[in-house]
């Protein structure tokens, strides 16, 4: 973990500084602390002709500058045009699996904020009045996708900040709720009215909270809902597609014979 914000490191080695050398020929870096800003470029032919990348000279330039306080920028010019770019919505589905639970910053692609929505399926959002509680945001999305999700679940964020980790509310304990779609649920939670009922360490809700139980009563028939509003759909277009290749199958059969093998079909459709 990082020192001084707790988060989980990415990558080993260091070379994944280089990446984007890969995508383009030339590479520039420019960071601001103290007053200053600090610049250095990188160029993939500098790279190519160096017998030792070690003895490489970069030279950093640095000149005062209080047009930000601190940060960051990475401009790629000259990119590889053999390589095929994701579109943004592509971009924002894959940042959104390793950096949607993140509440400490923010992640733009041509401007929109990382957000639920990105998540290529169904969105919808539930805005209730809880009793004890009081005003509760539940804002989820269930992927269309053939794969499940990285972080599936639904977050709780109380004081614009989670809670422990994403939870399905029951509906992982439930016999009829398959883990296959599950993962394809990918959600939040805003209730500030649990703030009194978060563990010291804000790492979850206390277990045996009567609010966080409201909170549990209110969720878990929206998501099953929702389950039932998505998939029954997808069930119902390819039942509709087994039929026409089923009809098919059947108008091939000597005539006395299609009632008996529809029968056959329908049996094991039902059981499967």
């Amino acid at each position: 973990m990082t020192a001084k914000k707790k988060r989980r490191a990415k990558g080993r080695k260091g070379i994944g500084k280089f990446a984007g050398l890969m995508a383009a020929q030339t590479m520039r870096l420019e960071t601001w602390a103290r007053s200053q800003r600090a610049s250095f470029t990188l160029r993939a032919a500098d790279y190519r002709a160096a017998s030792d990348i070690e003895q490489l000279d970069i030279p950093v330039h640095s000149e005062p500058d209080d047009s930000r306080p601190h940060g960051s920028v990475i401009t790629l010019t000259d990119l590889n045009q053999n390589l095929a770019f994701p579109d943004p919505d592509r971009l924002r589905q894959l940042l959104l699996q390793d950096y949607g639970r993140e509440d400490d910053f923010r992640i733009l692609v041509d401007g929109k904020p990382l957000d639920i929505d990105d998540v290529q399926g169904t969105f919808s959002e539930h805005v209730e009045a809880l009793p004890r509680v009081g005003m509760v945001k539940l804002r989820i999305s269930i992927s269309d996708g053939k794969r499940g999700l990285r972080q599936p679940g639904i977050s709780i964020r109380v004081g614009g900040k989670v809670v422990g980790k994403p939870e399905f509310f029951g509906l992982d304990e439930a016999d009829d709720s398959p883990r296959k779609l599950l993962n394809k649920l990918y959600g939040e939670i805003e209730a500030d009215g649990l703030v009194d009922h978060v563990t010291a360490d804000w790492g979850a809700l206390v277990e045996n909270s009567e609010l966080k139980a409201e909170v549990r009563h209110y969720v878990e028939p929206i998501l099953r809902e929702r389950f039932k509003d998505v998939y029954a759909r997808e069930i119902s277009l390819a039942q509709a597609r087994l039929q026409r290749k089923v009809n098919e199958r059947l108008a091939a059969l000597p005539e006395h014979k299609r009632a008996y093998a529809d029968r056959a079909i329908k049996k094991i459709l039902g059981k499967y």
